[in-house]
Parts: structure tokens; C-alpha cells; sequence
């Protein structure tokens, strides 16, 4: 949006946002983002490079010395280009390039030439296919076949009617440019000059193997081109569709609607006394898990690194259940383990429980020599067993918010937006 001062002034409010940094300021993990983001990029670099090379190589190896098909190669190397970035346009990827080339002119703006009903053959096939489709086609053409150039020249001559049209729609139809779509119309200018100027434009005798082969050479890119712009265009409805959905489902009043349709279990902080965190705080997430469970074991994971996030916003209650009465042991266990230690060492012994610690029991618990038959702990194991047949619950790992069960459509990682929240026990 582009205003001069005067008119500016007369719809300002005098109100402006400044942004200040300060410690916490910047965008998380952008080291590892840095990294990722500059070894795609030397990919992409890399591979395109490498691909050009070969077929410079392989042209130059092969084909005869014309300089009227070493121009159309060129030429059409340049088309794959700029039809490669149309196709990001029209598939809405990010592309520095294409938007530097979209914006040189005051009237340019290749997104609304792209989104316009002619963009489209027939309201199915997009020109950007098509065009990308044909510069490639023309390409395996002089790189596989160069006496099959004269095919090349018939199909660039069809193109001139398409070169008017597409400039008359920009600029009476539409009323703006799309300068990638003009650098298609004069790559086609390009060609049928070379084709004039080395005299390659002629009446061929036209033979019925050579139309099919040649025809297998265009139709094949094209139709893979259309169908995987197909399929990204649908990964792309569907990401939209999901941001969205993850956009609703972040506001409070639709989490608090959910989340009280859920089933309501009679849980408060003196359920269990095993808890983590800010056991003063109003969010309580109570987890129903299984020592031996081994979703329970990625459930702490992230429950660990939740409360990170969470800080003293809330508070993890932990209520034990078993496989069977075999297996009772172990959750007196680590009963026992939260009583005899501060929380930071408990939570310690819970991490290395999870990790791997509950494959080999009779060493874990020789190293800490727990007594698991303490009074203390039998009390708090019979609280969870009575809670247990109490709710009839069996799932594990369950996840219950201040005694709400969880929503599906939420993570356990979705409650970082909601650590404000007040929510009735």
C-alpha cells in the first residue's frame, strides 16, 4: 500500500505501534531453522544447476553444431525457468524471484492474471501447466531427437495467435500485467524469430510414427506436470483447510465448549499427591497412566516438555494404574519415589523410569531400595485403585483438564495457548 505523506496525515489517528526488543525476543530455535533453510536451498541450487549441466553437456556432445537449435535450446531452457516459477505463482509458493519479477511494473500483478477464469483451459488446466509442459517437450525434443526440430517449429507458429490473446486479456480484460507471462509471449517472439532467420520454417513431410512420437514427447511432461500441480494444489486446500480449523480450535470460548462436552471425572489436587509443577495453579492436567504402558512413556515426554512451557501456570497430576496386580510394584514404586525426594530428583527417576528403566525392574528398583510396602504408599496406591474403580476409566494414557477428559481434537500441546484460562473443577 503506497500513501503520500499529506494524505497519510489525514488518516492517521496519531496512534503508533513501536516494537522494542528484549531478551526473550526472536524467532524460536532459528538456528536450526537457519540451517534447515539454507541446505534446502543449496539443494535446490545444487540440483538445478547439476540438471542444466547435463543437458548442456549432453547437447553440445550430440547435436550438430547449428546455432539455430543451440539459440532454441537456449531459449527454451529460459522458458522452463520462468514456466517453473508461473507454476509456484499459481500454486502459491514462495519465490523471491517471481515476486521481483511480478513487481516491476506500476500496473503488474501476476496473481491476478493467474487467478482470472482465462488463466484456466476449459476452467481445468492452467496456462503455467501447459507452458511448462511445452518448453520441457521442446527441450527432450532437441536434446533426444534434433530431426524432429522441424515439429518443434510448427508447434511455436501455433503459438503467436496465443501471444496476441494473452496480451490483449492483460491488458483490456484484466488491466494488469503479469511481467512472467510476458516473458513467456517473448520467448515465443524468440523462437519464431530463430525459426525465421535459419530457415527452419517449412512444409515437412509429415509421417504418421513421427506425429506419435512426438506427440508421446509433449503429451507425457504435461500430463505429469498437471498432475502433480493437481496434487499440491490439494495439499495446499487441505494445509489451508487445517490452519483454519487450528485457528478455531485456539479460541477460548471454543475450547471451553469442547472441552465441558467431554466427560467430567470427579479429580481434584487431592486425587493423587504425586503432582509436578505449581501445585497452587487453576490448571490441572491429571494424567491416568500405566508404568508399563508404552504410550504413557511418550505421554511423559511430552508432558515433561510441557510443563516446561507451562511453567507456574499449572500443574501435573499423575494417577497410576496397572496391567495387572503382578504389576502393582511398580507403581508403588514410583509412589514411593516421588515421597522420598525432592521433585527435581523425582522427576529425574520418572524420566529415566520412562526411558527405559521399566524394561529391567529388578535392577531399577535394587539401585533406589524404595520400601514400596511403607504405610505412607500403600495409602496413596489404594487412593489411586479406589479412584480408578470409582471412574470405571481404563484407557491409558488419559488426559484430564481441571477433570474434563481432553478433547481428540487436541494435543496435550495445544494447553500452552490456554495456561491463562480459568476453567470449574
Amino acid at each position: 500500500i503506497k500513501s503520500t505523506y499529506n494524505e497519510f496525515v489525514k488518516v492517521w489517528d496519531g496512534i503508533a505501534l513501536i516494537a522494542e526488543p528484549d531478551e526473550t525476543s526472536g524467532e524460536p530455535n532459528y538456528g536450526e531453522n537457519k540451517r534447515k533453510d539454507l541446505w534446502h536451498t543449496g539443494v535446490q541450487i545444487v540440483l538445478g544447476c547439476s540438471v542444466m549441466m547435463l543437458c548442456f553437456l549432453f547437447y553440445w556432445q550430440n547435436v550438430s553444431n547449428s546455432v539455430g537449435t543451440k539459440l532454441l535450446f537456449l531459449l527454451n531452457i529460459v522458458g522452463i525457468y520462468i514456466g517453473h516459477l508461473l507454476a509456484k505463482k499459481q500454486l502459491d509458493f514462495n519465490s523471491r524471484y517471481a515476486d521481483k519479477l511480478c513487481s516491476l511494473f506500476s500496473k503488474s500483478d501476476c496473481n491476478n492474471v493467474l487467478d482470472s477464469k482465462a488463466a484456466r483451459l476449459w476452467g481445468l488446466i492452467s496456462w503455467s501447466e501447459i507452458g511448462l509442459g511445452y518448453f520441457i517437450s521442446n527441450m527432450l525434443i532437441l536434446l533426444i531427437t534434433p530431426q524432429y526440430v522441424v515439429y518443434v517449429v510448427l508447434l511455436n507458429l501455433c503459438t503467436v495467435p496465443y501471444v496476441f490473446w494473452s496480451i490483449w486479456f492483460q491488458k483490456v480484460k484484466v488491466k494488469q500485467w503479469c511481467p512472467l507471462c510476458l516473458l513467456v509471449q517473448a520467448l515465443f517472439i524468440g523462437m519464431l524469430i530463430v525459426d525465421v532467420v535459419c530457415g527452419y520454417i517449412f512444409i515437412p513431410v509429415i509421417r504418421l510414427n513421427e506425429i506419435v512420437y512426438v506427440a508421446a514427447i509433449y503429451a507425457i511432461p504435461f500430463l505429469c506436470i498437471h498432475l502433480a500441480m493437481s496434487a499440491f494444489s490439494d495439499f495446499n486446500k487441505e494445509r489451508g483447510a487445517k490452519y483454519e480449523l487450528e485457528s478455531l480450535k485456539m479460541q477460548e470460548e471454543v475450547f471451553v465448549t469442547l472441552l465441558k462436552k467431554q466427560a467430567k471425572y470427579p479429580v481434584s489436587k487431592s486425587t493423587s499427591q504425586i503432582i509436578f509443577g505449581n501445585p497452587n495453579a487453576d490448571l490441572l492436567i491429571s494424567v491416568f497412566s500405566n508404568p508399563h504402558c508404552e504410550p504413557c512413556g511418550r505421554m511423559h515426554k511430552r508432558l515433561r516438555e510441557l510443563q516446561k512451557k507451562l511453567e507456574d501456570k499449572a500443574c501435573i497430576q499423575y494417577i497410576f494404574s496397572s496391567f495387572g496386580e503382578d504389576l502393582d510394584q511398580s507403581n508403588k514404586f514410583l509412589i514411593s519415589a516421588y515421597q522420598n525426594n525432592t521433585i527435581e530428583n523425582s522427576e529425574e527417576i520418572y524420566d529415566l523410569w520412562f526411558n527405559g528403566g521399566k524394561y529391567n525392574t529388578t535392577d531399577f528398583f535394587n539401585k533406589y531400595q524404595y520400601d514400596i510396602n511403607a504405610p505412607a504408599v500403600e495409602q496413596e496406591f489404594r487412593t489411586h485403585e479406589e479412584w480408578k474403580k470409582e471412574t470405571k476409566l481404563m484407557a491409558t494414557p488419559t488426559i484430564l483438564i481441571n477433570g474434563y477428559e481432553l478433547p481428540d481434537v487436541y494435543k496435550i500441546e495445544d494447553l500452552i495457548f490456554f495456561k491463562d484460562l480459568r476453567i470449574e473443577m
